[in-house]
This record gives structure tokens, sequence and C-alpha cells, in this order.
């Protein structure tokens, strides 16, 4: 309660303080306001990724789709070849094309044109709205005429065509993306790692029971995790994964129903999918280089401030118990990788082999990635961009963006290196958008794939700087409405708990929910938090109201000052394979509308078996006679009330007549003895009334002597 007390009292504080957090929080670095467009232009491959600048003959080849995305046909339609000629050689020239709209540079089509393709054929050059077509195009290095230094080129397509038939041709929309043309290889090299992040959010309501089909999508041929899950096998390419989404998979490939928002349930249809995920993953397990999260990924930062560690050491605790994954080391991952002291501290407790922070939370730390934290902790700083994906304009994160992007980030980073530094560079990938493909099968002088235990190996550099924690990623956390209602889960699961003869089931199944409850995935969807939690919540408080029941005679009457009457309670929980699943330990309990006239002593019930009754016979002890309302209710050992009250009408008749009749008897003997006591007073009093009066004998003379005469000293005291 007083956990509840402290997220209640800080959701007060933080509702107060509301209009000043939206005021000072920072707004995210928006892109340039991209030029009017009529299509969308994905570039999906770039063929060589590395040309030979000494090879001028060379072609580099664009493919990707076009779609029409205006309510107008365009016709004469032509993609042409376009590039800029001005050379990105550092950080900053990289961060200044990422936000640069899609006509800055201007830049030129090469050969003033000449270099382009009809579409989407000779013979068709119209695309109806929401249509779409391929394009491949191709142009040398010659043609290209980018000048002989060393740097990260943009390169791209123009489509050029009309809005009306006998319009003129303007440019209907734009790509870009990154094109390394490197002479002369840095002499450091870059490691580059790759950590890709398993985890999904949050579906398994119950046993076998999950509040969507979300997984099954994910899980199949082509969705998102079956993708993740081949760039956690590519080479050199490490993996962190959710015990809870395992744990997930496992019961999608046991058979699982789907709960509908009305609690009907219907069967899901991903076994298949899920058995083969499972296999898959269990085989990179072997293989790979991977390491497991706390349970249900929780957001660390939302536990830590708000008075919750407990809960981040119970997702350490189940995580490790989750067979399928208990063999990878722990790795912890806050959200967003932000983090402050108090956050690192708490996760530096338990010891992982890594805490992932982003290079925003250390801004200004040294160029190697791994660095020592406090408690001789290890600290891994991610390059947060590093999987954001290309030049605008969308989409950023095509396969073909974030391997350029890549490739052209580590030349930088590698040619800005310090002599004899040992640079290095960690990315996350959380979506398949950010995977490139076979992008660590690449090879380049200035690159080289590494896993995350090969950087672990490496000695960490001694760091005190400060951690940058900002409003914005405080206002990111889990909202204290979500760990209230956390906190009251915690309080139903611990009534059902108490409810059970064997609890262990139950304490396992209440430390998972309760975990997915603060899962970090909710972050972005507040009101499906809501629905979860309040779905495992409705599901309990079923349990608890409705599963468990009393029988009760509606009225009961009672002769004399004590009486009884039969209870009956009854276990309605699922039977299982064992006597003790689901068998329930209550007392029940009366609380009578007037207890100085009646009272039914409270009973203990035995052990119920689930889908079995106890009954029991209650004791009335009555003080007068009349008509009691008495409320019976079941509860747990622990006093938790359980089911539903229900009332009674006890009536009592001649509670009162014992004493009465012991009262009037005593008044009986009473009135006896006082008359037979008055009765002899007068006999005594009549008997004396009739004596004679006694006879008064005179003293003799004083001179006399007594002693002769002896008999008359006798007579002088006697009352006849």
């Amino acid at each position: 309660m007083r956990v509840l007390r402290a997220l209640l009292a800080t959701l007060a504080t933080t509702l107060l303080a509301l209009p000043l957090l939206l005021a000072v929080q920072t707004t995210p670095t928006a892109h340039a306001e991209e030029p009017e467009s009529w299509a969308r232009i994905s570039i999906d491959a770039l063929r060589p990724a590395l040309p030979d600048p000494t090879d001028r003959k060379q072609k580099v080849t664009i493919s990707g789709r076009i779609t029409n995305t205006s309510d107008i046909e365009l016709s004469n339609l032509q993609i042409a070849y376009w590039r800029s000629l001005d050379p990105i050689t550092s950080a900053e020239g990289m961060n200044r094309a990422l936000a640069s709209a899609a006509n800055d540079p201007l830049g030129a089509r090469a050969q003033d044109g000449s270099i382009y393709v009809n579409i989407p054929s000779e013979n068709n050059r119209t695309l109806k709205p929401g249509k779409s077509t391929t394009f491949t195009i191709s142009a040398t290095l010659a043609q290209l005429e980018l000048p002989d230094i060393d740097g990260v080129y943009l390169v791209g397509v123009h489509l050029r065509g009309r809005t009306e038939p006998y319009g003129q041709d303007i440019t209907l929309g734009r790509g870009r993306v990154f094109l390394p043309v490197v002479a002369k290889s840095p002499k450091e090299k870059v490691r580059q790692v790759s950590v890709v992040i398993l985890t999904s959010r949050p579906s398994l309501l119950r046993t076998g029971v999950l509040s969507d089909d979300h997984l099954a999508d994910e899980l199949g041929s082509d969705g998102r995790l079956t993708r993740m899950l081949e760039a956690a096998g590519a080479r050199g390419t490490s993996f962190a994964v959710d015990p809870a989404l395992v744990e997930e998979a496992q019961t999608v490939a046991g058979g699982y129903r789907i709960q509908e928002p009305d609690g009907t349930l219907r069967d899901g249809s991903g076994a298949a999918a899920a058995q083969a995920w499972l296999s898959r993953l269990a085989s990179l397990i072997r293989t790979g280089d991977g390491y497991r999260l706390p349970y249900g990924n929780p957001d660390i930062a939302a536990l830590v401030h708000n008075g919750r560690s407990d809960l981040l050491a119970e997702a350490v605790q189940t995580g490790a118990q989750v067979e399928a994954t208990d063999s990878l080391p722990l790795v912890v991952l806050p959200g967003d990788g932000a983090a402050d002291q108090q956050i690192v501290e708490a996760a530096a407790g338990f010891e992982p082999a890594a805490i992932l922070l982003s290079d925003t939370t250390l801004p200004d730390a040294t160029e190697s990635p791994v660095l020592r934290g406090p408690n001789r902790s290890t600290l891994v700083r991610y390059t947060a961009a590093a999987s954001g994906g290309g030049p605008g304009p969308a989409p950023r994160n095509t396969p073909a963006k974030v391997q350029q992007r890549m490739l052209s980030d580590t030349w930088i980073a590698a040619k800005s290196a310090s002599a004899g530094s040992p640079p290095g560079r960690v990315r996350l990938i959380t979506e398949p958008s950010q995977t490139a493909g076979s992008d660590n099968a690449l090879k380049a002088d200035w690159f080289a794939a590494a896993t995350l235990s090969q950087l672990l190996a490496g000695k960490p550099v001694s760091w005190s700087g400060e951690y940058r924690y900002t409003d914005s990623a405080r206002s990111a956390e889990l909202p204290v409405t979500q760990l209230v209602a956390t906190q009251q889960l915690e309080s139903q699961f611990e009534t059902y708990a108490d409810l059970l003869v064997e609890p262990a089931a139950a304490r396992n199944e209440a430390a998972t929910a309760v975990l997915r409850s603060v899962s970090l995935s909710w972050r972005d969807a507040p009101k499906a938090a809501q629905r979860y939690t309040s779905a495992v919540a409705d599901q309990l408080s079923d349990l608890l109201r409705r599963q468990v029941s009393i029988t009760a005679p509606a009225k009961v009457s009672t002769t004399g000052r004590s009486g009884t009457f039969p209870i009956t309670v009854r276990n309605l929980l699922p039977v299982g394979n064992d006597p003790n699943d689901n068998a329930i330990r209550v007392r029940v309990v009366f609380v009578s509308a007037a207890s100085q006239r009646l009272t039914v002593a409270p009973l203990e019930i035995p052990p119920v078996e689930a889908g079995q009754a106890e009954t029991a016979i209650a004791q009335v002890d009555a003080q007068t006679n009349g008509t009691v309302q008495v409320r019976v209710g079941l509860e747990t050992v622990g006093g938790e009330q359980v089911g539903q009250t229900t009332a009674i009408e006890v009536r009592a008749t001649q509670a009162g007549t014992t004493g009465w009749l012991i009262a009037i008897a005593a008044g009986i003997v009473l009135i006896g003895t006082t008359v037979l006591r008055i009765r002899q007073v007068n006999k005594e009093r009549a008997a004396t009334e009739s004596e004679p009066e006694p006879i008064h004998v005179s003293r003799p003379p004083s001179h006399q002597d007594p002693s002769s005469h002896p008999d008359e000293t006798t007579k002088d005291t006697l009352d006849v």
C-alpha cells in the first residue's frame, strides 16, 4: 500500500507539473521541408555499393519502385540519373545531408538528363493514382563526372513527367542515396558491431490465451520477427532476446486461443510458424553471439524513478529462469538508450555483461564505445542514428539506404580516428527496415564486422563524465497511471495466490503478467497498455468474485439462545490434473447488523478441490427475540475478501425463555420464603402475649448475711 500511495502522489505531482514539462521539453530535430512531389521513389538497390574510382567505365546501377501518390494520372514518365558533385568528408557534413531537403544541394542530372529510362515501358509512360512500377537505371563513373576527391556523394534519380496531358515536363519526385567513392583507404579500421533486439509487444493474458494474433503475423515467413532473426544470423552480428517473447512464442507453438474484446475465444493459427521460428532461434542460440534482456523488456527508467526497482530485480530473476535462454548472459537496455546516474547504478547492481546506452546519453565519451561505469560495470555506447537510414525523401530505411549509410559512416569514423586508437561503432537493429540485408558480407578496407562479445573482450576505457538525461527522455517514460494499474494487478494476484492451497503456479503467473504490464513497448501505445492490463485484471476479478461462491438459506429461524444452519462453499475453478490444482482454502465470515443481539461464529472450511463443494454448519448465538440481517462472505487465510457476499435473515424465537423461567422461579422462592418468615414472626409474638407477669422478690436488708439464706439468692435472677 505504501508503494501505491507513493505512485498516486507521484501521479498528482506529475499532473500538476504537466504544463511545465510540456513547455520545457525539447523538440526533435526536424528534416527540412521537402519540395512538392506527386510520386514516392523507393531506392531498393545500389550496385556496386563501393565502386572502384580507378575504373571509370564501371557502371553504378540504381533500382527501385515508383508509386503515384497523387490523385491524378501522371504521363510522359521517365527516370533520369541525378548526382551532387560536392563530396561529404565529415560527420557534420553527413548530418547536414541527412537533414537537407531533396533539392539541397540542387545537384544536376547526369549529362544534362541524357541518361534516362522511360517508365513503366517505352510504349506506356503513364501511371494512374495509387499505382506503382519498378525501374533500373545505370551510369558509368565517367558519365557521373564525380570529382577526383575521396568522399561520400549523393546520387539518385529524378522522376520527370507531366501532370497534364499537354503540359510541360516537370520533376514529379526525387530519390537520393549515399555513395562512398574512396581510392585511398584510412589507416584505421572500424569495428562495426550490429546488435539485433528481438522483442515484441506482450499479448499473453493467461496460460494458452493471447489478447490478439499479432505475434502469429510477426512469426510468419515474411513477418517482422522472422526477418529480424535472419538479420541476427548474419556474419559478425549479435542479438539480444526478451525471454518473455520466447515464452509467448512457445505458447503459440503449443496451440492457443485469442480473446476477443467481448470476451469470446477463438483458435489462433500461428502454431506452425512459431514452431519454425523457435527452432531457428534455438539453433542461433547454440551458434550465434546472443544475450538475454530482463524478462518482458521492462521500462527500466520508469521503474527506477518511481521506486519500483523491485520489479526490475524480478525481471532479471524471472528471465534467468526461462530454460530456452538461461544460458545467455544478461544485457540491460534502457528505453532509447537514455539513462541517468540512478538508472545506471540500478542496472549495474545486477552485474550485466553490458549496459547499452546511446551516444546522446554519453555525449562527451571517448572514441572507444566500451566504457567503465559504476561498480565496475561495462557501458557500451551505441550510435543512435546508425540505423536511421539514408537521406530523404522517404522512404529512408530501405536496405540499400541503410547499407550505404553504414558504409559512409564507418569510412568517416575510420578517417577521423586518432592514430593507434581502437575505433568501434555499435548500432542497434530494432526493426527490419534497419537491416541492410547482407551488409555484413560487404568488405571494405576500413570496415570489419565484429560481435558484441569480441568488442567486450577489450579493456574498457575509464570514464567519469555526466549522463545526459533530457526532459523529453523523462516524459517518454511509462506514465504513473500505468504503474498504479500494475500495483493494483499485483494486489489481485496476491489475493488469488492466498486463496489457493498450492499457490506456486499462481505466483509465477503473477510475476510474468506484472512484468509484461510494464514493458517498454507500451511507451508508444498507452491505450493498448490499458486494454492489456484491464484484460488480465478482469480475468482475475472473475476468478476471485464468481468462481468461488457461497450457498446459504435466505431465512433462518432458531429456538432458544442458539441454533445452527448449513453453509456450502463451491469451488468453480477449472479442474487440473492434480487434486491440489486450483484447490482453495477459505473461511466463512458473518457480519451481523445488530451484533449485540445476535452473532454467528466464523467457520474454518477445509480445502475445497476444484469443481467440488464443502458444507459446514454455522452456529447462531442470540440474546433477544427478533429478526437480524447477517451478511455472509468468504475470506482467504490472509483476510482478503473473495467471492460475493450474500444476506440472510436470522429470526430468533424464545431466545429469552430459559432466563425468564429462572427469574420467575427465583421470584416464587423469594415470595414463599418471605411468607413463611412472616408467619413465624406472628406465631412468636402471639406466644409472648399469653405468658403471666414475672414475680418480683424483694432483696433482704443489707445488714443481713446472705449466706444464712442460700435459697433466696437464686430466685432473684429468674424470669418465669
